[in-house]
């Protein structure tokens, strides 16, 4: 301090002798301007420099129109730093024809640390406004004034400035009046000189402290078919205390920020199912970081991203380099090189600036600073400034020493034959002269032929430093349509009125037979919009030739739509078609491929010509359809020499698929300069993924589906460039593969919709139906489930030509099953109730001929019998209840069997009714019959001992079924405790293991109706075991449908307690049923319910 007070002593003791030597008008004028200057250094106070990124906010506007002349204004502000942010003025730029509800401009008192608030802001277009075509509509205009009123009272920075130029003032009138008269006031002047700009000093210290920022965004929005421009301009304050400075350090979740927002990437409406990092969420990265993993900034080694932890320098170094998508090419050599992990990368950012070695040390673990950020962040904005492209076209060729250059006008060009004037600029070529034809190609002369007053000159294509010296070229190039040269067989239908000017090609619509199938196709279109950009800037005319910046990328915007078709049908429609579908592309059969659609050239540069090929690729294993719209910018950069990737894109998709599928267009293109291939790119982006469909019924049809969006980019194949820098030739890259794609998803499909849940009840019903007296099936009957405790229908379905139908319910829950047909009686099921994921086959729905209720009687009939000797079972005593399930209502009418086992009804009328079969020493069982007028005497029912129920045996199967086939056996197969595998049917009725019986048949019944009984007493743990029925009767004939028709049923028994009852569903072919697997570990039943053919019984389940 007293050097200071020394060093600006000298300058008053320096003045005051200037002040004697001059005159005195003189002083009086020097003393003022002295005296002004010292109280205006006052509160000049110096500002800290800061990059102007938006490091500290996050901040999202939107004007939401609600309708033509109403909106709201949203704006939500977060800090996504680790500091607290105060002072957030929000100024809304409102165009003058709106009204505001409220104050337009809001002051946020402080955030801290991912902390985020959310303000709104309507507005109403007056009713005095007269729309005239498009005109654009910015700021406030005549609000101007209201705006100052109402922010008057907003808080705007320090109130005591009008104070110090008033004191000023007189302070300045008070010197000059008494600096002359006065030696004692002219040392009083030197002191306060001396006391102002330290006081001023101090002030600059205290305002170094604040950090100030801003921000602005803007919006258009069209009202009434007129563009208003809306803006909002954000400024907050750091409050720095000496904790933000260069040397501090930044953490890995602010850099990732920082360098988010740097890149200005396209705003992808990401559909992740769930984060890619555990600790991510709720952080100040959760935002930034799908970006970071979408263009693979960062990488998915690690389950934890640790956003709090302090970055390092690698970690700002080489996401930096990967952020700019530069390719590595070499090590970086360096005195700790041992140490860093990405040598390539490493190399790339020291040779580009983004970090310098310290004493030939990286230091790849040493903490990350802000300076370093900065310095970055630096190199970040001088890349993405370089991609900018001028609207208007610019091309500046500098043709190599000795090239002879023609206009197009003096040349005939006949492939790579040229005819020239013998005089002229031509006269005296020879060969391995150089010709250039201005803006159109290069040739390199290898023979001579006179002509005339003409010069035929045969060519070759030269080498590019042969004929160019330098290129300054840039522009945007569009789509030319009328030289579109579409593909074989490819049918393109373009809207009409299509010229140079209009980049959109219009729709390709394609087709695909799939080889070997029944008449599947893959069929849709692709419409497709194109331009390109260009960027030429380097020089071969030296001794190293410096690529400085050669950029070329392709902006489509595609919209493709694809789609499984049988015949001319689109696929899944119904069960039958699914199945269809399936069977093509059955044993892991796959239907890959491409489809080129054709090439169109882009022109707008003089010299420049894009010729871009566009496709669609396919690789499918199932059924699918699916809706993709990509638009974004492909395309690569040489920067300083060194090649670079760019990318950015807005995916979205519409999935429909199940099995395998990789879709999407494919571009391909090539810049040319004068003819020489300058820079080459091809590109593929699509969806891809996995799925499996389920066709519920006919109202349904459920898909589980894995979707990702890819993208992949390689450059340079065929470039002349290659040779000038380090690139290894066709180099690509896996932007977004199934890890890191910013669109993806694992989620459930109902009839194509996306849902949260799979709505589809969670247990299921499984039936046929059939006429009561023919036993025919019955199409188109419906079939209803109603809920027991309010009696709502909930599910209906109709049953298929097969009679077949199958009905979702929800677990747990009791409802009644009615199926109905006109002209028949409606059939009802009462106390039906599944468990969870249960899939249960009902006994077959006989319909019985009638309308409504009836007083006619009917008959029915059959023999209870004992399930374990297959004997009848007299004086058992039977209870008829009305309905099927009926095990409590009221009773209508009671019976008995005979000796025999048998039972007749001939009082009832005709209908659906559950018997009880109650006898001392047997369980009570129910049996669910019909009464019809001829009457069914083939209704039989067992009952099972008690002494057999209480019994020790882990299941016990019992078979019964009508009267044909004659002859159905029940099979079983499994592993023993031993692991030692047995079949247990007729043929070997009884497995013993150790002396120990494991498992054994009853009776083999060879005279219809069964029983047949199959205990297991001991059980492999956790082992399935298998239970088939084998039509032995029909065994040899395979389009049989006798088994499906027999009326068979299994009443299941576990650990002696009833568990259920499977019925066989009717109409089906096959002489085996595989009807269910039983899980010894869990003790559940799985209905498997398969057919299939075998004649020898000893193959059965093989």
């Amino acid at each position: 301090m007293n050097s200071i007070i020394s060093s600006r002593s000298g300058v008053v003791d320096k003045t005051n002798i200037i002040l004697r030597k001059e005159g005195k008008n003189m002083r009086k004028v020097v003393v003022f301007c002295l005296s002004f200057l010292m109280a205006l250094s006052v509160f000049i106070v110096p500002v800290q420099a800061i990059d102007k990124q938006d490091d500290y906010l996050k901040v999202n506007y939107v004007v939401e129109k609600t309708s033509e002349t109403n909106a709201t204004i949203k704006i939500d502000v977060k800090n996504i730093s680790d500091h607290a942010v105060k002072n957030i003025d929000l100024k809304n730029s409102i165009p003058s024809e709106f009204e505001v509800e409220g104050n337009k401009n809001i002051t946020i008192d402080s955030l801290n640390s991912s902390e985020s608030k959310e303000v709104s802001i309507k507005v109403t277009l007056k009713d005095n406004i007269s729309i005239k075509g498009d005109d654009k509509t910015k700021g406030d205009g005549g609000n101007q004034k209201k705006e100052n009123k109402q922010n008057s009272a907003t808080k705007t920075g320090d109130s005591t400035k009008i104070g110090w130029w008033i004191i000023s003032l007189v302070i300045s009138i008070f010197v000059i009046i008494g600096v002359v008269k006065s030696k004692k006031a002219r040392a009083l002047l030197s002191l306060f000189i001396v006391a102002t700009m330290i006081v001023g000093n101090i002030g600059t210290v205290k305002a170094a402290n604040n950090i100030q920022k801003d921000m602005q965004l803007k919006e258009n929005v069209v009202f009434n078919n007129k563009n208003y421009e809306f803006g909002l301009d954000i400024s907050y304050e750091i409050e720095n205390d000496g904790e933000i400075g260069d040397q501090d350090t930044i953490s890995r979740g602010e850099w990732i920020n920082r360098l988010v927002a740097a890149m200005h990437y396209e705003k992808i409406e990401d559909t992740l199912d769930q984060p890619y990092f555990s600790d991510t969420t709720g952080t100040i990265v959760e935002d930034s970081i799908n970006y970071a993993v979408a263009y693979r900034i960062v990488d998915l080694d690690n389950q934890e991203f640790h956003p709090q932890t302090i970055a390092s320098r690698e970690f700002i170094a080489v996401t930096t380099v990967k952020a700019l998508g530069f390719q590595p090419v070499e090590d970086l050599s360096c005195a700790d090189a041992g140490d860093i992990t990405d040598l390539k990368n490493a190399y790339l950012a020291v040779d580009l600036g983004i970090i310098n070695l310290i004493d030939n040390h990286f230091y790849p673990t040493g903490n990350g600073t802000r300076g370093l950020a900065n310095q970055a962040l630096k190199v970040v904005e001088d890349v993405l400034s370089s991609t900018k492209v001028s609207d208007t076209p610019q091309s500046d060729i500098t043709y190599a020493d000795g090239v002879i250059v023609l206009n197009e006008e003096e040349a005939v060009i006949d492939g790579t034959t040229l005819t020239v004037d013998a005089d002229g600029k031509t006269k005296g070529v020879k060969v391995g002269d150089i010709i250039a034809v201005k803006d159109y190609a290069c040739y390199k002369v290898t023979a001579v032929q006179q002509n005339g007053n003409k010069i035929v000159l045969s060519t070759t294509e030269p080498k590019i430093e042969e004929a160019i010296k330098s290129m300054n070229m840039q522009g945007k190039l569009h789509a030319d349509v009328s030289q579109f040269e579409p593909a074989e067989g490819v049918r393109m239908s373009a809207p009409e009125g299509r010229s140079i000017s209009t980049p959109n090609y219009g729709k390709f619509p394609f087709e695909v037979e799939i080889p070997g199938s029944d008449h599947i196709k893959i069929k849709g279109s692709l419409d497709l919009k194109i331009t390109a950009d260009a960027i030429v800037d380097f020089q071969l005319g030296m001794r190293k030739p410096i690529c400085k910046n050669v950029m070329f990328t392709l902006n489509p915007n595609a919209n493709l739509e694809a789609g499984i078709y049988v015949g001319d049908s689109e696929g899944a429609i119904d069960q039958q078609t699914l199945d269809k579908v399936k069977r093509a592309f059955a044993n892991g059969y796959k239907c890959k491929g491409s489809i080129n659609l054709g090439k169109i050239p882009l022109v707008g540069i003089p010299g420049c010509r894009v010729y871009a090929d566009v496709g669609m690729a396919y690789d499918i294993n199932g059924h699918l359809k699916i809706i993709l719209t990509f638009d974004g910018q492909l395309g690569a950069q040489i920067y300083n020499d060194h090649l670079r990737l760019i990318h950015s894109a807005k995916p979205t998709f519409t999935p429909q698929l199940g099995g395998e599928l990789k879709t999407g267009p494919e571009i391909a293109a090539v810049l040319k300069t004068i003819n020489f291939d300058l820079f080459d790119i091809s590109a593929s982006v699509g969806a891809a993924g996995q799925g499996e469909i389920i066709y519920r019924n006919p109202s349904m049809i459920c898909s589980d589906l894995t979707i990702y969006v890819y993208l992949n980019v390689s450059v340079l194949k065929n470039s002349v460039l290659n040779k000038f820098i380090k690139v290894d030739a066709g180099w690509g890259k896996d932007f977004w593969d199934s890890d890191n794609s910013p669109v993806k998803a694992n989620y459930h499909q109902e009839n194509w919709k996306k849902v949260p849940k799979c709505t589809y009840k969670d247990a299921t019903i499984n039936g046929v139906v059939i006429d009561a007296d023919t036993l025919k099936p019955i199409q188109g009957a419906e079939i209803k489930a109603i809920n027991s405790s309010d009696n709502k229908i909930e599910e209906s379905v109709i049953s298929n030509d097969s009679g077949g139908f199958t009905l979702g319910i929800r677990a747990g829950v009791t409802y009644c099953i009615e199926s109905s047909k006109t002209g028949y009686i409606t059939c009802k099921e009462e106390n039906v109730v599944l468990e969870e994921g249960e899939i249960k086959q009902l006994q077959p729905r006989m319909q019985i001929k009638g309308n409504g209720e009836t007083n006619v009687k009917g008959k029915a009939g059959g023999i209870i019998k004992d399930a374990t000797t297959g004997e009848g079972i007299g004086d058992v005593n039977i209870k008829a209840r009305v309905n099927w399930g009926n095990k409590i209502g009221h009773v209508v009418g009671e019976y008995t069997t005979n000796d025999s086992g048998e039972y007749r009804i001939e009082n009832l009328p005709v209908g659906y009714y559950t018997l009880e079969l109650s006898k001392d020493n047997y369980s009570t069982e129910y049996l669910d019959i019909v009464v019809t007028e001829d009457g069914n005497y083939q209704q039989h029912g067992t009952l099972n001992p008690v002494s057999i129920e209480n019994d020790n045996s882990e299941l016990r199967v019992v078979l019964t079924w009508g009267e044909n086939p004659s002859d159905v056996d029940l099979h079983t197969i499994g592993l023993s405790p031993t692991n030692q595998k047995f079949h247990v049917f007729y043929n070997d009725k009884k497995y013993y293991e150790n002396g120990e019986l494991i498992c054994d048949l009853d009776v083999d019944d060879t005279t219809s109706y069964g029983p047949e009984t199959i205990t297991l007493y001991k059980v492999n743990p956790n082992e399935k075991y298998s239970f088939y029925l084998h039509d032995y009767s029909n065994k040899s004939d395979e389009n049989s449908m006798m088994l499906s028709n027999s009326g068979a049923k299994l009443t299941i028994y576990v650990k002696g307690k009833y568990k259920q009852t499977i019925h066989i569903p009717a109409n089906k072919v096959g002489t085996q049923w595989h009807a269910f697997d039983f899980d010894s570990g869990s003790g559940t039943i799985k209905l498997v319910d398969e057919f299939s053919n075998t004649n020898d019984a000893d193959s059965v389940g093989k």
